[in-house]
């Protein structure tokens, strides 16, 4: 605690007087725990209104000023490490930290990581102590043991707000903004992506490398399609990065984002503007190409923005499935999102005739699935009823089949089964118009 010695205990409760006189009969002021924390290490951790005092008592009668804990943490790596304004409304971490070097602290020590002060400040993003560090000498550059530079530090930060100010004040003074990170080979421009525009613009413009490779051979553009950021998709091609580069896993940056699936508004944002940029809408993944993806998912924005950039509406996968058995394969999805995608393809030329494997045409998963609607489109686009798949049989026959099937399932006593056997009967109506 604060009291294991009557100097500390005189300090912490503001009572220099007490503590001078502590001081004349042959109080210690770097006595030093098992921790190796001595009453600098600790007055530094208080409240801010009690710090300085403390810290001023303390180096006036002679505590050393470097004095490492059993981490190699001297005073100024703890003045560092400390976000002051988070946790006393106040910030005096500046005022500290020029007071300790004022009083000979070494402003590039090193702990038992090797990190410096600037590391942590970096780190904490606390934006006046690393300009006090930086004016007193603090290497710009300097490396600690994971392979960081003070950099690395801050765009692995938490905090977003003060992020691009420290980052911007690190470049001017000299940062390295191609330095390689660790044995990924990721410089600063690749951890940007994550989620840190402002800093990842700032780089850029300070001449980052930004078609540089790490060890799983992405670029900084692959890793800003991947990770959803439109903001530095948007920049990046402008800055010379190439966008068609193969990278990790042999992916393009639009087929990775495919395969993730992670089909939200910044996706479509995404894939909006790299196929303006010139990225091609036919490639394949694994057999599939975008269109199947976007057709399976069941987006009808994504299917529509690649139809737009010239996909090919009737190219069939790798298993000669055809975006319409894509789309109505989907059990988990209602009538109406069936139909939409499938009006859409529809409209777009897509043949309807068209079997897969199984010489099933759409008409023939249509009335599998008891899809109304979507036979009904198909119908009204030409499909055709006679035709026979593998089995021999034609869609008013593998209607009856899932309508028996239907019919089971689904009792008459309430309002779903009901609804259910209304459409079955509705379908096989209209088939038998047809």
């Amino acid at each position: 605690g604060h009291h294991d010695y009557p100097l500390v205990a005189a300090l912490y409760g503001g009572h220099i007087r007490v503590a001078e006189l502590l001081f004349q009969h042959g109080a210690n002021v770097d006595p030093g725990t098992t921790k190796g924390r001595t009453p600098l290490h600790r007055a530094i951790e208080w409240p801010n209104n009690l710090a300085i005092g403390a810290v001023q008592f303390l180096l006036k009668h002679g505590a050393n000023v470097n004095f490492r804990n059993v981490h190699g943490v001297t005073p100024l790596h703890l003045v560092a490490k400390l976000t002051f304004s988070r946790h006393c409304g106040e910030d005096n971490g500046a005022d500290l930290a020029q007071l300790l070097l004022r009083h000979g602290a070494e402003v590039n020590s090193r702990d038992r990581f090797d990190s410096t002060p600037l590391h942590d400040a970096s780190h904490v993003l606390d934006l006046e102590v690393a300009r006090v560090l930086l004016d007193n000498g603090a290497d710009v550059n300097a490396v600690n043991d994971q392979g960081q530079h003070p950099f690395h530090q801050v765009v692995e930060s938490y905090s977003s707000k003060a992020r691009v100010g420290v980052a911007r004040l690190l470049v001017e003074r000299g940062a390295d903004v191609n330095a390689p990170y660790n044995g990924y080979l990721d410089n600063h421009i690749h951890i940007q992506p994550k989620d840190r525009f402002g800093a990842a613009q700032l780089l850029v413009e300070r001449g980052a490398i930004v078609n540089a490779r790490n060890k799983y051979q992405e670029t900084p553009f692959d890793l800003a399609s991947f990770s959803l950021k439109p903001k530095l998709v948007r920049i990046l091609p402008d800055r010379g990065a190439d966008f068609h580069a193969m990278g990790v896993w042999e992916r393009i940056p639009i087929g990775r984002l495919f395969e993730s699936k992670d089909y939200h508004q910044d996706c479509f944002d995404v894939v909006q503007l790299l196929l303006d940029r010139g990225a091609d809408a036919n490639i394949r993944i694994g057999g599939d190409t975008l269109l199947h993806m976007a057709s399976r998912s069941m987006n009808l924005k994504l299917v529509q923005v690649l139809l737009d950039h010239g996909a090919n509406v009737d190219a069939r996968d790798n298993w000669g499935g055809t975006q319409f058995r894509r789309v109505l394969r989907n059990k988990d999805y209602n009538d109406e999102d069936n139909f939409g995608i499938a009006q859409v393809l529809t409209e777009r030329g897509a043949d309807v005739n068209k079997g897969g494997k199984l010489y099933e045409t759409p008409l023939h998963q249509a009335s599998r699935l008891v899809l109304l609607e979507v036979a009904w489109l198909l119908l009204e686009h030409g499909a055709d009823l006679s035709a026979a798949n593998k089995e021999g049989k034609i869609p008013f026959q593998v209607a009856q089949e899932s309508i028996r099937k239907e019919m089971k399932k689904w009792p008459s006593d309430n309002s779903i089964g009901r609804s259910r056997r209304a459409k079955c009967v509705a379908l096989m109506g209209l088939l038998y118009r047809y």
